[in-house]
């Protein structure tokens, strides 16, 4: 498996909503760039996700992917690599983030749909901002991005030299490293 983390801004500070939508445009099941490059077309990978973990403190954006049979991590990672420069190169067409956007807002509906899931986000934000009606500015931080604002956090953020880069073996190997781009890969 291969594992890239980087330090990524606080819940609720800017960058962070640009983020949420860039793990979904990498990962969604259906349509995202990096299940489409590694999974689906590629094979390289048997499976991969991306996620924003939003902290107060402090954050982390993460990629993980499974390295299909017969494939290298290097491979994967030379994909990856790939995807997170054309996502940094060239802005989002208006209609793959509308679609990110919808299914941002939605999320965050349906969590609030039962009296527990509803109470639970209004707790939540009570917890972080002191304000539980906050879940109305979440909602307008995420209808409000645009292709330019996801292109420069991603640019700020998921630079290579900002990383860190992990592959987990399950034979019981011992991890070697090798310096990437002047950065130590473990293997």
């Amino acid at each position: 498996r291969v594992v890239l983390a980087w330090p990524s801004p606080a819940l609720f500070t800017d960058g962070d909503p640009a983020l949420d939508a860039a793990y979904h445009l990498l990962s969604d099941a259906h349509r995202g760039r990096l299940v489409r490059r590694l999974v689906t077309e590629g094979r390289l990978a048997t499976d991969v996700s991306a996620r924003q973990r939003s902290s107060a403190l402090g954050s982390q954006f993460e990629i993980e992917a499974t390295v299909a049979e017969g494939k290298t991590p290097e491979e994967v990672l030379a994909a990856i690599d790939e995807e997170l420069e054309k996502l940094k190169a060239t802005p989002l067409p208006d209609a793959e983030l509308s679609l990110v956007q919808k299914e941002l807002l939605r999320n965050t509906a349906w969590s609030g749909e039962t009296l527990q899931g509803r109470a639970a986000q209004l707790g939540y934000f009570q917890h972080h901002k002191g304000d539980p009606s906050f879940v109305n500015t979440y909602l307008a931080s995420y209808a409000a991005l645009t292709p330019s604002e996801v292109q420069r956090v991603a640019t700020a953020v998921l630079s290579s030299k900002k990383r860190v880069v992990a592959v987990v073996t399950p034979n019981g190997a011992t991890l070697k490293w090798k310096l990437v781009d002047g950065v130590k890969v473990f293997h």
